[in-house]
């Protein structure tokens, strides 16, 4: 008789068991985690776009969904290489956990370059305080109104929309030669490629910057490793020459990118004249220059210091070829060992004349009195020698950096949304009670067998 209650109370445990394990099983699945998933994800979901509207504006947007209400916004962007990031607070019109944000950067106004590569990110805070942050994402600004070609490589990207596929080919080639010339010359390493956007005609080139003087052929923007031109297709000659031009001008630029100063206009200028042109600076410039000097034409000092040679075309043109020679004879002397150990001195804090003097002997006024007397067979006069005295050059303070990008902030841990905490806990309930009613069934049992 024992023996029977004994098997009887057995099965009822093993029956009470399997409700248990039926009862958790469908608490779990009652709960709608399909729709639950989709409006509150446990971690951050984004979807980012931008709208291209050259040259007026490009627009960044950004849908997020997060687990809790997003309350603030910013947006950080730069030119890819560039150390310092722009950032802009974007409203968030009411806080939710599913948003969508959208800032306008409006260039109308700003020489922005068609072909600029921009790379940026979102930065989000939630109502409880914890940072959200997007991946990294990359856009180029483009002039849309042109189907844009593109030949590029490591260190130089070739953008064009006139001409065929071998007119692109040669510009590439073009730069890419003069690019190994400056990295021999000058030891200069590229981080990331040159741009270098190609118009084909000047009303083209005109129409996507705000007025410039009317002899400018192009434009280039050294801190933003871009520089665009007007090149007719087939005008071989002249592409030649304005393109190794142009990327001597940006591969200075980076080479000097440390420099507290502004390196003077007849050392840039000078420098991508001699490294751009075909030819080399000869008697035939020389002569130019002296007939200058005779004529009283030829540029001082202080203006081939200035940061523009002005909108006169004709005194334009003079202010280059005198920064040519004034350059060409400067490498006579210090030679390529002095213009790297100039370069290196810029690099390290010193102004023009502290870098000149430590790499060739003598600072700018030295220097141009020299060249005037020596090259060109010119006695300085009294009022050339005061303009071409030492300017102080105040060092300008390092770019800010703007907010540094932090790493992408992981939570500390990961929400539980209410549902599944509820059905957790009813499940553990469950598993708990009948726990309790198997084990008192199993004493019970046992007291029975044990009772006379």
């Amino acid at each position: 008789m024992r023996e029977q209650v004994t098997v009887r109370a057995w099965r009822a445990i093993r029956v009470v068991r399997a409700l248990v394990l039926v009862v958790a099983g469908v608490l779990l699945l009652i709960v709608p985690w399909g729709a639950n998933a989709q409006s509150l994800p446990d971690l951050p979901q984004f979807r980012a776009r931008t709208e291209n509207d050259f040259p007026r504006a490009l627009t960044f947007e950004l849908r997020a969904q997060a687990s809790r209400p997003i309350v603030e916004a910013r947006l950080y962007f730069r030119p890819t290489g560039a150390s310092a990031w722009t950032s802009a607070p974007v409203p968030v019109e009411r806080p939710a956990r599913d948003v969508r944000l959208s800032y306008e950067w409006f260039t109308g106004n700003a020489a922005i370059p068609p072909g600029l590569l921009l790379e940026y990110y979102w930065r989000l805070w939630d109502q409880e305080g914890e940072t959200l942050e997007t991946p990294r994402y990359q856009v180029e600004y483009l002039d849309a109104r042109f189907d844009w070609q593109r030949v590029e490589g490591e260190k130089l990207v070739v953008l064009w929309y006139a001409g065929d596929r071998r007119w692109g080919e040669a510009m590439f080639q073009v730069g890419r030669q003069a690019i190994e010339r400056l990295e021999r010359e000058f030891g200069i390493t590229f981080g990331h490629p040159i741009r270098v956007v190609v118009y084909g005609n000047r009303r083209d080139f005109r129409s996507a910057f705000p007025p410039m003087q009317e002899w400018v052929g192009g434009q280039a923007f050294p801190q933003l490793g871009v520089t665009v031109q007007f090149i007719a297709p087939g005008n071989r000659a002249w592409m030649e020459e304005v393109l190794a031009h142009e990327v001597a001008h940006l591969a200075f630029a980076r080479a000097t990118e440390r420099a507290l100063v502004i390196p003077p206009d007849w050392l840039t200028e000078g420098v991508a004249m001699m490294l751009g042109s075909p030819q080399r600076f000869g008697e035939a410039q020389r002569e130019r220059l002296r007939q200058a000097a005779r004529d009283g034409r030829l540029p001082r000092l202080s203006f081939l210091q200035s940061d523009s040679f002005g909108a006169d075309h004709q005194v334009a043109s003079l202010a280059y070829l005198a920064s040519w020679g004034l350059v060409d004879f400067l490498w006579q002397e210090c030679g390529r060992e002095g213009f790297q150990e100039l370069i290196a001195g810029l690099n390290a804090g010193l102004s023009t004349d502290e870098a000149l003097e430590a790499a060739c002997g003598y600072d700018q006024e030295a220097l141009y009195a020299r060249w005037l007397a020596e090259e060109l067979g010119v006695t300085p006069t009294p009022s050339a020698s005061q303009e071409g005295s030492k300017r102080a050059q105040a060092p300008t303070p390092p770019p800010d950096q703007g907010e540094p990008a932090a790493q992408p902030v992981l939570p500390a841990a990961i929400p539980i949304p209410p549902r599944l905490l509820f059905a957790v806990v009813a499940a553990g309930c469950v598993i708990f009670a009948g726990t309790t009613v198997t084990a008192a069934l199993a004493l019970g049992t046992l007291f029975r067998r044990r009772s006379p």
